[in-house]
């Protein structure tokens, strides 16, 4: 589990890392990480968005690693246990419901997003989602 949950961690410590750089005005992959239809975006994050997001992926990162190592725990372990259930939750949700939509549903099969989603957004999302509730189940 200790192995699982360190390198779970440093995914969403990338992916924060990754959200952080657009906040701060990096434009890199921006434009695949954004749902379009008719080549529009669906929406458009603003910095200030982008920056919370990093700091909630950098804080489910810190969730796994409070629960595999606990000498590194911050936070009591029901605590952490709940967060976990809750990141899980929302990284499975996200994993199967980016998949339904975004490849199922022909305005969105042929964009950018959809196949980064298929190959490499829900498949990340499915493996965090199962990394939390793994963590928090054992």
């Amino acid at each position: 589990m200790q192995l699982n949950a360190a390198i779970a961690s440093l995914v969403v410590f990338l992916i924060a890392c990754i959200h952080l750089y657009w906040s701060l005005g990096g434009k890199k992959g921006l434009l695949a990480s954004v749902p379009t239809e008719n080549g529009k975006p669906l929406f458009v994050p603003g910095k200030l968005m982008t920056f919370g997001m990093a700091v909630v992926l950098a804080e489910a990162g810190c969730v796994l690693i409070g629960i595999a190592f606990p000498t590194l725990r911050i936070l009591n372990l029901e605590l952490h246990r709940i967060l976990s259930l809750f990141f899980g939750a929302i990284f499975m949700a996200r994993a199967i419901g980016g998949l339904l939509i975004f490849t199922a549903l022909p305005a969105f099969r042929n964009t950018a997003f959809s196949r980064w989603d298929r190959y490499l957004y829900s498949p990340i999302c499915l493996y965090l989602g199962l990394s939390f509730l793994w963590v928090w189940y054992g």
